[in-house]
């Protein structure tokens, strides 16, 4: 069976999705910080003579077929002694790419975009479901379950820094093997 969303109810939809599956990952984060190993599914990063900027876990969601839009996932660590600002993204599977972030007012989720997310020296910021994530919009084809695509994360004071992320689906539990 296939299922087709527009308008207002892909939007509801997608805050649906990304809301259910924060509460997977705030799970797993717990799960993991109980004395489980985390799994690392490719790191990368970008060095530019003082220091390195690093990707882990990056992933994007897998919608339902006939959706032209989608969000990617990551946790982004800044080892260099400068902020660096994310200001965008690319990726050839998408027409445009957004930086985005949800926000609760008034018992209201929304999401809207955001110009840039700013990464301390030293510190990460995790791009993920009900928090900051990129959208991608335009899709080129529907995406399938485990494949890879490259993903560029584009900065205003440090190089970009292209990634590998796996089609993951909502049902997915990164501790299965």
């Amino acid at each position: 069976m296939k299922i087709f969303f527009s308008g207002r109810y892909l939007g509801i939809f997608l805050i649906v999705v990304l809301a259910t599956s924060s509460q997977a990952i705030n799970a797993s984060k717990q799960d993991d910080m109980g004395g489980h190993h985390a799994h690392s599914h490719g790191d990368y990063s970008a060095h530019d003579g003082v220091g390195q900027l690093a990707v882990s876990d990056g992933y994007i969601r897998k919608m339902p077929p006939g959706q032209k839009v989608t969000a990617a996932f990551m946790i982004l660590q800044n080892f260099t002694d400068r902020a660096c600002r994310v200001i965008g993204a690319s990726t050839d599977i998408a027409d445009r790419v957004e930086i985005h972030k949800h926000f609760y007012q008034n018992g209201v989720m929304s999401m809207r975009p955001v110009e840039g997310v700013e990464l301390a020296p030293g510190k990460k910021v995790s791009f993920e479901p009900g928090g900051y994530h990129l959208m991608l919009f335009g899709l080129k084809r529907e995406l399938d379950e485990d494949e890879q695509h490259r993903v560029t994360l584009i900065f205003d004071r440090c190089p970009e820094l292209p990634f590998d992320a796996k089609v993951r689906s909502i049902f997915h539990n990164k501790h299965q093997h």
